[in-house]
């Protein structure tokens, strides 16, 4: 008794089972299977996926000391004989070669392999059968005691679980390597995605050196800056480690920078103080959110500082309860919101920018043109 004890406490605190390492696993616990009852042939199958043979997947020689080749076995040889274990947890002969229950095997295994007593049982993964541990005695007669039969069951166990701890890490390995390849493929879509648009403000570009005025031209402009802070987002996207979100205090410091160098030849000083804390926001509100802040920092640009040399626009992003709040402000002169909304675009564009988040907007002309914008994290 003591020996089953000692094998089944070893075999508890097999790492080869634990990881998975079914070969290695099969080996460990065929081994000292036959070892402890000492019996010559220990084996291990496995049923393939129809069902219709069984496959050897170690076959341990006491003797030789080492896992022998044993060759599949048809299911539709034996039917009866599997069929016994839908009803039995174990069939034991210590006869095997004039039981009736094993005439199925005499001609087609046991004579093949001299197998005088067998020991069969299922291995079993959630109450279905997957296979059979097999015990077997060549040359002389083995009575299979009520401990061995025990043993046998907690050995099947064993068996069934290195099977499962390596389909469960195939499966593993399997999610992580589709993983992989979804994150190079949606790495790939922003990255196109990203060029696409750069070659659309590359177009722009061109085609508003074409304008016969500067109104038009500006027009073009616009269009290129709305593109560009798009673009920035898949740019972003693409060199991130997540693909759904990005960190918009990042994606505003490139945003500004291209802001700044459109506009470097309009002769003013205007510097932009940015207040900008760390918030992660999804792609779904990242890019509406990235053309507000184009339309407002573009508009105060373009019409808060006509009639001054220097100027000051000041971006907000703050987080609190899954709520975000952004404030972009100019210390212009502010203007009339009702009468801009007639002939502006880019209002236009805004409102229904801000309607695309779900947003609360306010906006003041104190000391300059303030806009107030709240909405939530998640849509």
């Amino acid at each position: 008794m003591n020996i089953f004890f000692d094998a089944i406490e070893e075999l508890s605190k097999s790492r080869k089972i634990r990881d998975g390492k079914l070969e290695d696993a099969i080996y460990e616990i065929l081994e000292k299977a036959a070892t402890a009852i000492y019996t010559q042939r220990v084996n291990a199958w496995l049923y393939n996926a129809d069902y219709s043979q069984i496959h050897c997947i170690g076959n341990y020689d006491l003797k030789k000391h080492q896992l022998v080749s044993q060759s599949d076995l048809p299911r539709v040889a034996m039917p009866k004989y599997f069929k016994l274990f839908e009803t039995e947890k174990i069939i034991a002969t210590h006869d095997a070669m004039n039981n009736p229950k094993t005439a199925e095997l005499l001609n087609i295994y046991l004579k093949p392999n001299h197998i005088e007593s067998l020991m069969d049982i299922p291995m079993r993964i959630e109450g279905e059968i997957i296979g059979v541990v097999c015990f077997e005695n060549t040359e002389t007669q083995h009575k299979w005691t009520d401990e061995e039969k025990k043993f046998g069951l907690v050995i099947s166990q064993m068996v069934s679980l290195a099977v499962e701890t390596n389909e469960r890490l195939k499966v593993t390995q399997e999610l992580k390597k589709s993983l992989e390849e979804q994150k190079v493929l949606l790495q790939e879509v922003h990255h196109r995605v990203k060029n696409n648009l750069t070659i659309v403000s590359s177009l722009l570009n061109l085609q508003s050196e074409k304008a016969k005025d500067q109104y038009h031209k500006g027009l073009f402009q616009d269009a290129r800056s709305r593109v560009n802070s798009i673009a920035t987002v898949h740019q972003l996207l693409y060199q991130s480690k997540s693909y759904s979100s990005i960190n918009f205090k990042k994606y505003v410091h490139e945003l500004l920078q291209h802001l700044s160098d459109s506009f470097v030849n309009s002769n003013k000083d205007i510097k932009i103080v940015s207040k900008i804390t760390d918030v992660e926001l999804p792609i779904s509100i990242a890019i509406p959110l990235s053309l507000i802040v184009n339309e407002l920092v573009t508009n105060s640009y373009k019409h808060a500082f006509k009639s001054k040399k220097e100027g000051i626009i000041e971006l907000e992003l703050t987080e609190h309860n899954n709520e975000v709040c952004l404030i972009i402000k100019d210390n212009g002169p502010g203007f009339d919101e009702k009468t801009a909304q007639k002939s502006s675009v880019g209002l236009e564009i805004l409102d229904a920018l801000i309607e695309q988040i779900n947003a609360e907007v306010k906006h003041s002309n104190q000391n300059g043109s303030a806009y107030k914008i709240i909405f939530k994290k998640q849509l």
